[in-house]
């Protein structure tokens, strides 16, 4: 991203970063990295209630909108609505989720408890594991260079023979774990596995990586559920 916001900058482009599955699991550092808007959500990495909406916005994002010729009609959504009233007003512009943001105030607190460099290590550490149990299973990752891989979600591809809403469909009902399929060109070729936030800890990698393979083997594919255990234990402990 560092890189990306240079050029941004040296043209004068407002970089705009979605980072709903980035904040709290891995370093964001927006003004380093030249980010302009920032946007997340208080579910995720930081493991809040759903139902927030957080937005960073730099400087030079806030003169882009007010040089704007057409201004913009929307009340709700317009963050210039909330830079009057909120940063100059200290109000809301309406009537707020005070339950969310209570919770998303303890959510943060638990971060910084635990501390942000513990936090990203324990996402680190979990993702690893992760994928050194998928590659043990005989699955293939997506993609496969780990370099590129997420800390907080890793992608696999669906082995031949395995469908898609078959797979996510027995894991649910016969485990109680819940994993995620994908979108456009990738659909039903890939599932997610998401390890964000509070689930990011070694105990609920491991009872997920357990139902995945169990589910394989039910589907008649011939995963390795050991090994996989083995292979993910060998970096959580």
């Amino acid at each position: 991203l560092k890189e990306i916001g240079e050029v941004c900058e040296s043209h004068g482009v407002v970089l705009i970063v979605d980072a709903v599955s980035s904040v709290g699991g891995v370093p964001v550092e927006v003004d380093k990295w030249g980010v302009d808007v920032c946007i997340l959500g208080s579910q995720k990495c930081l493991s809040a209630p759903p139902g927030l909406g957080i937005v960073s916005v730099s400087g030079k994002a806030w003169e882009k909108m007010e040089e704007r010729k057409e201004k913009v009609k929307e009340f709700y959504l317009n963050f210039l609505t909330w830079k009057e009233w909120w940063l100059e007003k200290r109000e809301f512009p309406y009537t707020h989720s005070v339950s969310l943001i209570y919770a998303l105030k303890e959510a943060c607190r638990m971060l910084l408890e635990e501390g942000l460099d513990n936090v990203f290590r324990r996402h680190e550490r979990v993702a690893k594991a992760t994928r050194e149990a998928v590659k043990a299973m005989g699955l293939e990752l997506f993609p496969r260079e780990e370099e590129y891989c997420s800390a907080t979600v890793t992608a696999v591809k669906i082995p031949r023979g395995v469908k898609d809403e078959e797979l996510r469909e027995h894991i649910m009902r016969k485990y109680g774990v819940m994993i995620a399929g994908s979108w456009g060109k990738i659909a039903g070729k890939v599932f997610r596995l998401g390890h964000m936030g509070y689930n990011a800890q070694p105990s609920k990698a491991l009872q997920a990586l357990f139902a995945l393979s169990e589910t394989l083997r039910d589907l008649g594919f011939p995963s390795r559920t050991e090994e996989a255990l083995d292979a993910a234990k060998s970096v959580l402990y």
